[in-house]
């Protein structure tokens, strides 16, 4: 995380709450929810609340999931764009609060992190700064109904996904495409979803009207009963620079070797 914040002010680069992207709001409500259980276990000196609860946090919500996500984004977005600068935040806030939490039983570490984490600070050493709140604005219970079930889904996807390479159909997720065949219910809920390739990790998707033929080597999804997921090697040729595949790869004459998006990033960046 700390690499990550190296060119982030919090001063002038903070994205407000409303302008972040969904999944980003997601995991402000999850720190919401790590913060309110650590400070519950300190309190009443149930100190293994504090290492489960981070523990958890760290390598499931965020490591599994949101990070694996917003890697894209942070990496090859434009540098100040407001995508990479949603996701900074995202990542200053989690750092912040953690380097916090742990200052008790870490103290070391993170007096170590402290300096580094960026933005002008009232206090010279951790042990001297203020526990993180819990901020009402982030607890947000309609993402977390939403986004359970969006990454149930995520978890049907994945299996397909893996079933694919071991099949050697595909070696990696970038260089799939994935067909949706939902339900209507199912059609309307992802018609709220954006960069559902995004969270799938996969370099193109297409999400089928539920009264289209489903073609055979459709797989059925084992959470949401009736979603046929359809697994394929993506079209067109690898981007050298976000590794996903693209038709429109080598039509550029000035940078030949990517795609149109990473071409406009490099455009901005010249």
């Amino acid at each position: 995380m700390l690499s990550n914040l190296n060119d982030f002010d919090p001063a002038k680069d903070k994205v407000p709450y409303q302008e972040l992207q969904e999944i980003d709001r997601w995991a402000l409500l999850k720190l919401s929810k790590v913060v309110e259980r650590v400070l519950l276990g300190y309190e009443t000196y149930e100190f293994h609340w504090v290492y489960h609860t981070v523990h958890n946090f760290c390598t499931v919500e965020l490591s599994a999931i949101y990070l694996d996500i917003v890697k894209d984004r942070l990496y090859v977005e434009g540098k100040t764009s407001l995508l990479r600068r949603s996701a900074q935040t995202v990542l200053y806030e989690v750092l912040d609060a953690l380097v916090r939490l742990l200052a008790p039983v870490l103290t070391f570490m993170t007096e170590e992190i402290w300096p580094y984490i960026p933005g002008d600070k009232n206090e010279e050493i951790v042990q001297m700064a203020e526990m993180p709140k819990v901020n009402p604005e982030w607890m947000d219970e309609k993402i977390a109904y939403k986004w359970d079930q969006i990454l149930e889904l995520r978890t049907d996807v994945a299996r397909v996904l893996e079933k694919a390479r071991q099949e050697k159909l595909i070696n990696h997720s970038l260089t799939a495409h994935i067909d949706l065949y939902p339900t209507e219910v199912q059609y309307e809920f992802l018609q709220q979803v954006p960069n559902l390739a995004e969270i799938f990790i996969v370099s193109d998707l297409t999400m089928h009207k539920p009264s289209e033929e489903r073609p055979e080597g459709v797989q059925q999804a084992e959470v949401h009963e009736g979603l046929g997921i359809l697994v394929q090697p993506a079209k067109g040729e690898k981007c050298e620079r976000c590794w996903m595949f693209h038709d429109d790869v080598g039509k550029n004459q000035e940078h030949p070797t990517i795609c149109p998006r990473c071409s406009a990033v490099v455009k901005n960046l010249a």
